[in-house]
């Protein structure tokens, strides 16, 4: 749905799924279709992680989705997941209070991102 009729029509398909315990796996799966495309040469017309990154970012299943794939894929690719501004020790940091079994799995993510210290 976002790749072909927009984020608009893709935020009125998640609201209507939005109590299904599949959403922030689905999420996921989107996100990691992206990311696939674009660093495999395969693309989908219209999907690019920056759009999936969007269209999420309007959703609950946001860090969820985010955390879950970058644990999932290589640090090379990390990069595409937090373009400027959006690097996981903040995302971490905006679902502490609200969401804190999400932000404890971006702890190995955090580490990963800023390297071994001293």
């Amino acid at each position: 749905v976002l790749a072909r009729h927009g984020q608009e029509e893709a935020l009125k398909s998640a609201s209507l799924c939005a109590d299904s315990p599949l959403l922030p796996y689905s999420a996921e799966l989107l996100l990691f279709l992206a990311l696939d495309c674009e660093t495999s040469g395969k693309a989908i017309q219209g999907l690019h992680v920056s759009h999936a990154l969007s269209f999420l970012r309007h959703t609950q299943v946001f860090h969820e989705a985010v955390v879950g794939c970058a644990r999932k894929v290589e640090v090379k690719y990390w990069p595409l997941l937090f373009p400027s501004g959006s690097d996981p020790i903040r995302l971490m940091s905006e679902c502490l209070q609200s969401k804190p079994h999400v932000s404890a799995r971006f702890l190995s993510v955090v580490q990963g991102y800023r390297g071994p210290r001293d």
